[in-house]
């Protein structure tokens, strides 16, 4: 029996996703707390097609969240083509989450029917310069807690 080499095997993509992503950090200066801002950018395809691509954002969400511990999170769909889908969580370990975690979703004024779904119309903003702000507040209200 001929074992086969590496020359017989095809390679097997784990890209489930045309969706990218990018991610920061920032830190809020007399405490330990840090912000961190994520982008997602690509098409998420609609309804349960999407399913694949609600999982591949909710494990990079966790991976950034176990990676940096960050105390405040704002997440940027400004270029995710996303129009509706059942699965779509945009929070990092939600069940552990405690109840006004600093957060914030940046969107274009014409996606805020779409993600509204997907997160509260009052956590959404459409700069991400706002939700930095709103976040980075937050935390140094609470950098004594």
């Amino acid at each position: 029996m001929r074992v086969p080499g590496i020359g017989d095997m095809r390679q097997v993509s784990l890209d489930v996703s045309g969706i990218s992503y990018q991610c920061r950090v920032w830190e809020v200066r007399a405490s330990r707390r840090v912000g961190g801002l994520i982008e997602f950018r690509g098409h998420y395809p609609p309804g349960s097609a999407g399913k694949a691509h609600a999982l591949w954002i909710k494990w990079r969400l966790d991976e950034f969240f176990e990676a940096t511990r960050f105390d405040g999170l704002v997440v940027d769909c400004r270029e995710l083509d996303y129009t509706w889908g059942d699965d779509l969580h945009l929070r990092p370990r939600s069940r552990w989450l405690p109840d006004g975690y600093p957060y914030r979703l940046v969107i274009r004024p014409e996606q805020q029917d779409a993600f509204a779904f997907a997160e509260p119309r009052e956590s959404h903003r459409f700069e991400v310069s706002v939700a930095v702000s709103e976040v980075h507040g937050q935390m140094q209200a609470r950098r004594n807690t």
